[in-house]
């Protein structure tokens, strides 16, 4: 039974990993079925967890979402669980950000990274004194 409740979060979150994607790239929960060949339904419980991903079809969603199937497994330190941003606001600015023409984007991606590190920075100064 413990087994189950693994394989059960696992799922959820490569479910949750789904629909980050998509939300990033702007997709709703039906172009992607319709790109799949699937019902909107079916992306539905792949994105809450209550059907499990097989490969192949892990395989297919990566290449419609653009990105390898890898993306969905692990957390970009190699490692599970997932735990990704699940905040609407940050996802509903990456989905746009990412739909910017090529020149917008890099200088958008430039500036966030200035803030971000002035941030982090005035954080550490902070924590210093």
């Amino acid at each position: 039974m413990r087994q189950n409740k693994k394989l059960a979060e696992l799922d959820r979150q490569v479910g949750a990993a789904i629909r980050r994607r998509r939300t990033i790239v702007g997709l709703t929960q039906a172009r992607l079925a319709a790109m799949l060949g699937l019902s909107f339904q079916s992306v539905q419980k792949y994105e809450s967890g209550e059907n499990s991903v097989g490969a192949s079809r892990l395989i297919l969603i990566g290449q419609a979402l653009d990105t390898a199937p890898e993306y969905f497994l692990h957390d970009g330190a190699g490692s599970l669980p997932l735990h990704g941003c699940d905040d609407a606001l940050a996802l509903k600015l990456a989905g746009r950000i990412t739909r910017l023409p090529e020149p917008a984007r890099d200088s958008t991606i430039k500036v966030l990274n200035i803030i971000v590190a002035s941030q982090i920075g005035a954080l550490v100064a902070e924590a210093g004194e």
